[in-house]
């Protein structure tokens, strides 16, 4: 009995111990669950909350796509709380798509949570046609745009190089691209031909195969029974390997 006690009294210190300093005399704490992926489009608002508990003062720090919010950030678009620690995002601009990190810390330790802000009509800020007073140099185009327009054959822009835009290319996008895509997956092109009637490469695709079911339903007009074959399109859908990615541009 003895030897059973002094062999579990430094683990039981240790948990007490571990308990003492996440606590709220310790390093910063989380307090709430909140949203971290926010879709919006163009010129919305978007808030990202990260309250946290501890007696020993808070320091929060907020970064964009890796880069420290200065001073000089605050103010028309950007407003922080620093009472309960969140920040306001007003008219959502193209430069504000990615990954939000916001830091808290104080003399004993920090945590971080990360948020994602996913720009629905991204694209289309950079889709205005050849020629046009506003429209952006095609090396200020981002990549994913262009395999955007590839894959959907939205081909507003004539000065660029669409032929850049290969599977292996694209296939970082891919899970935007399916989200962004507005047309259903027969209409889209196919990138490395040949491909199956969906656009998708034959003998490469390492996706969920689809299959297409056939069922029978059946009608009766006044007192005639009849039988028709109903074919069951596969969903729309994309064809995407790998999971969310920054963006590239």
């Amino acid at each position: 009995m003895i030897v059973s006690l002094l062999f579990f009294t430094p683990l039981l210190i240790s948990v007490v111990g571990l308990d003492q300093y996440y606590s709220r005399d310790g390093i910063p704490r989380f307090k709430t669950f909140e949203r971290l992926n926010h879709e919006v489009f163009l010129g919305d608002k978007v808030k990202l909350t990260c309250l946290a508990m501890s007696k020993s003062p808070l320091e929060v720090k907020w970064y964009r796509n890796g880069e420290l919010l200065n001073k000089e950030a605050f103010g028309h678009r950007f407003r922080e709380n620093k009472k309960h620690m969140t920040l306001d995002i007003k008219a959502v601009e193209v430069s504000d798509q990615g990954l939000w990190t916001c830091k808290v810390s104080n003399h004993l330790g920090k945590v971080d949570r990360n948020f994602t802000v996913e720009i629905i009509d991204f694209c289309d800020y950079f889709a205005m046609r050849s020629g046009a007073a506003f429209a952006l140099p095609p090396a200020s185009i981002p990549m994913e745009c262009i395999c955007l327009w590839q894959i959907t054959n939205d081909k507003e822009r004539h000065d660029i190089d669409y032929s850049i835009a290969t599977t292996t290319t694209c296939n970082k996008y891919a899970s935007r691209i399916e989200k962004r895509a507005r047309k259903s997956r027969k209409e889209l092109a196919c990138l490395d031909p040949p491909c199956d009637m969906f656009g998708i490469p034959l003998g490469t695709t390492t996706s969920t195969s689809t299959t297409t079911a056939s069922t029978s339903v059946t009608t009766r007009l006044a007192t005639v029974p009849t039988t028709r074959s109903v074919t069951v399109r596969p969903a729309a859908h994309v064809h995407a390997t790998l999971v969310k990615g920054t963006t590239h541009r």
